[in-house]
Order: C-alpha cells, then structure tokens, then sequence
C-alpha cells in the first residue's frame, strides 16, 4: 500500500497546508496520525479526488442548466465563480 506523509499530500491534492489540515481533521481525507505525522493511503487521495471532481461537475452542470453562471464550493466551503474559460467549455 503507497501511502503519503502531509507534505507529501499537500503536492499532490495541489492545496495549502491549511486547506489539507481542515480535510484531515474532519475526517473528509481518512488518515492516521502516528505521533505527529499523518500517513494517508494513496487510495484515500485518490477517492477524495474522484469524489471533488464529481460534485464539482454535477454543481456546474446544475447551474447551467438554470441558466446560471456555474459557482461551485470549495472544499473549504466557500461558493466560488467558475473561472470563464470553464464557462465555454461546459456550454
């Protein structure tokens, strides 16, 4: 099993230690903590990922079918724009 050490996670998800620190203490990201370093299963990075990449999708496809320009959450929480180049591509 290839597993990840927190820097090691914040390079491969592309996100700040913060963001990253919130995912794992809230048990969004599983992971174990052995003293002071997290070990966090590739799999787990993995299905994270997946399950972003969906909800995001389905949140763009459902606020252009309203007519609406796409925002998504973050996965901090927070309700963004999509970025216009993404417009194009989804209409």
């Amino acid at each position: 099993m290839k597993t990840y050490d927190f820097v090691e996670a914040v390079e491969v998800l592309k996100t700040s230690e913060t963001t990253l620190s919130e995912l794992l203490n809230k048990g969004v990201i599983a992971a174990a903590k052995f003293g002071q370093s997290w070990c966090i299963p590739e799999e787990n990075i993995d299905a994270h990922i997946r399950s972003e990449v969906a909800r995001q999708t389905s949140e763009r496809v459902e606020s252009i079918s309203r007519g609406e320009k796409p925002k998504v959450a973050t996965a901090r929480g927070n309700l963004r724009t999509v970025k216009p180049d993404l417009d194009k591509i989804a209409a």
